[in-house]
């Protein structure tokens, strides 16, 4: 097979290459807690909305794939509460540190995942900042 039937350009020019599979991923999205954090006291005096995106890349494909079974699968249920509990246990100040403690913790859990978070402070207290602020960091993709 040629080179020409595994690589095509999108309209936009990027190459898309098809002899490569995807490798399986599970990407949770917006997990909500309320969080004392805040670079100051005054700001950690009240608990702050925030919420976790994950992206998770087996090395392989889970074998829940054939057998339907969670058991053979990451559970994100579990994933989240593991989250809840460490960040329960746990004082930050900033989000960028919230962030890589986060990681930190999934990555020792599951080494042989690549793993990216990404953290969202929904509103801080800066007047005129409508969207909050987001902070992604680990693996790359």
């Amino acid at each position: 097979m040629s080179n020409k039937l595994k690589i095509k350009k999108t309209a936009s020019g990027k190459s898309l290459d098809f002899s490569k599979p995807l490798k399986p991923q599970l990407s949770i999205h917006d997990l909500s807690l309320l969080v004392y954090i805040g670079s100051t006291s005054e700001e950690r005096a009240t608990p702050q909305e925030i919420s976790l995106s994950i992206k998770m890349e087996f090395p392989l494909s889970p074998s829940a794939e054939i057998t339907d079974n969670l058991e053979d699968t990451l559970c994100y249920k579990e994933v989240y509460e593991m989250l809840k509990e460490f960040i329960k246990s746990n004082q930050f100040h900033l989000i960028e540190k919230m962030a890589k403690e986060c990681f930190s913790f999934l990555k020792n859990r599951y080494p042989s995942m690549r793993i990216q978070l990404t953290l969202h402070k929904k509103n801080p207290p800066i007047e005129g900042l409508e969207g909050g602020v987001k902070y992604t960091c680990g693996d790359a993709f």
